[in-house]
């Protein structure tokens, strides 16, 4: 009996979500509305790009920082020394890339963050955009 009960709440749920869905769908938007949307677009969207500009910035940088302390290493006199500043210049790199990839990361989540308060302010409930970015790049 409560197999039941719990499928017939879930099957009332997912029927609720699909006419909100149709009712936002359906729905008209004011002029105001509509320019407070595309306001938090542009904020969102310019935020994520920003952070992808400083990403490739600060990838670009540390590739070009590994690759002259690698050639630097040649110039060593003893393999020991090579090998140890080639390892060096490894490790800064992982540390900088990995770190570039946590800025992106959380420079993305916080501008949809704000996306998702901004289109809560403009009295928008969930849109299909809100998940999507977040498996690119």
């Amino acid at each position: 009996m409560k197999k039941y009960s719990a499928i017939l709440v879930i099957f009332i749920f997912v029927a609720t979500l699909g006419v909100g869905a149709k009712a936002y769908a359906d729905q008209k938007l004011s002029p105001t509305v509509i320019s407070c949307m595309q306001d938090a677009v542009e904020k969102r969207d310019t935020a994520i790009i920003s952070s992808v500009s400083t990403f490739s910035t600060s990838v670009t940088s540390s590739l070009t920082t590994r690759k002259d302390a690698i050639k630097s290493s040649w110039n060593l006199a003893t393999k020991e020394e090579r090998d140890s500043a080639r390892k060096t210049a490894w490790e800064n790199y992982k540390t900088s890339a990995l770190q570039s990839r946590q800025d992106l990361k959380t420079g993305k989540s916080k501008a949809w963050d704000q996306f998702r308060i901004d289109r809560k302010a403009c009295g928008v409930g969930v849109t299909d955009t809100s998940t999507i970015d977040s498996t690119v790049l």
